[in-house]
């Protein structure tokens, strides 16, 4: 998507930047994330000069299904208007840091450590989020898709380490005091 000429085609940017945002809006609700992923970029995408309350309502989104989706924190796809990219760094930063954190349990190792490290500064994330713009449905599904990889990669190493070891680290991850609230 290029441009749009209101003169040929009878609609303009806006219109365009609405019907692909309500469209993803639409396949998120009925959890079809790969369409909706696409639904969002295309609204990420739509040429402007200027960024719109609706283009950072659907960076945000595409942001945490990105995350629920694809277990990864997304990059602005490349035809997207190079002013966005610097607005979302400032307007979406939350999300980018919850996306991180989400993405961020790595090998079981390092779960201890960002327990320790990670975790109290992603719940300070959380409790900025929870009064935030709506979004919060959409963080709790990715909260769940995270726990449910994580579970997924101890069953893969589970002839490694002692039964009563993973479900130690299960426990640790995911029924912390200060993440309970949230899961």
């Amino acid at each position: 998507m290029h441009a749009v000429d209101p003169s040929k085609t009878g609609s303009t940017n806006l219109d365009v930047l609405l019907y692909c945002y309500y469209g993803g809006l639409v396949e998120t609700t009925r959890r079809r994330y790969a369409c909706a992923l696409w639904f969002f970029e295309c609204a990420l995408s739509v040429p402007s000069g200027v960024v719109s309350a609706v283009t950072i309502a659907a960076a945000k989104k595409w942001m945490l299904l990105h995350v629920l989706h694809k277990a990864s924190v997304g990059v602005l796809p490349k035809s997207a208007p190079p002013i966005l990219s610097r607005t979302v760094k400032s307007e979406c930063a939350l999300y980018l840091t919850a996306g991180r954190h989400l993405t961020a349990v790595g090998p079981l190792p390092d779960l201890a450590s960002w327990l320790e490290t990670s975790a109290p500064a992603f719940i300070q994330v959380l409790k900025r989020m929870e009064r935030g713009d709506g979004n919060w449905g959409l963080l709790q599904l990715a909260l769940q898709a995270s726990k449910a990889r994580a579970v997924r990669r101890l069953t893969k190493v589970y002839t490694t380490i002692a039964f009563e070891k993973a479900a130690e680290l299960v426990r640790a991850l995911f029924l912390c005091p200060c993440l309970v609230k949230w899961m």
